[in-house]
């Protein structure tokens, strides 16, 4: 099965929030995150007690909201200027693309490069709403918006025997 298009920077930034969103790892570094806020919280809490100062919690409470609210906020930005300037920046990132599926693994061709992934390089494949994503490492996937195909029965089509070809290897 064989499909040619070309994908967008909105399309680079939902697999990145994808992967920092929806997967096990990214969940897991978020968890981390908060765990140091909530950390940083405790000995604010404590220091405001050493001190005397009233409504202490109160302080705490508000630190602790201010900082995540903050954190969010400043990683989101942050990492989706990054993410659009390196989808500009990027060769072939942009580019038009095919991609085919054999039972042996995944080509994908640009004008810039031809690349075949066996299936045992492939970490995972993961369908949602908009895209089908064939995951090869934490950071690097073929992006594959579901709009590409001629209809939603092909998406997913496309989505199972890549599925089978994956599982079988």
């Amino acid at each position: 099965m064989k499909v040619t298009y070309s994908i967008t920077k909105e399309d680079f930034w939902n697999f990145i929030k994808f992967i920092s969103y929806k997967t096990t790892e990214g969940k897991r570094r978020r968890m981390f995150s908060n765990i140091v806020l909530l950390f940083i919280g405790v000995v604010f809490f404590y220091l405001t007690k050493l001190v005397n100062i009233d409504n202490s919690i109160l302080y705490t409470s508000a630190l602790i909201i201010g900082l995540l609210i903050g954190k969010y906020i400043s990683h989101y930005l942050m990492v989706k200027k990054r993410v659009f300037k390196s989808a500009t920046t990027e060769k072939g990132l942009l580019d038009e693309q095919t991609i085919e599926i054999k039972l042996e693994g995944i080509s994908k061709v640009t004008h810039s490069s031809n690349c075949f992934y066996k299936w045992t390089a492939i970490s995972r494949i993961d369908m949602i709403d908009e895209y089908i994503f064939v995951i090869l490492n934490r950071s690097n996937a073929i992006i594959m918006p579901k709009r590409v195909f001629k209809s939603k029965n092909e998406a997913i089509e496309f989505y199972n025997t890549a599925i089978e070809y994956f599982k079988s290897s």
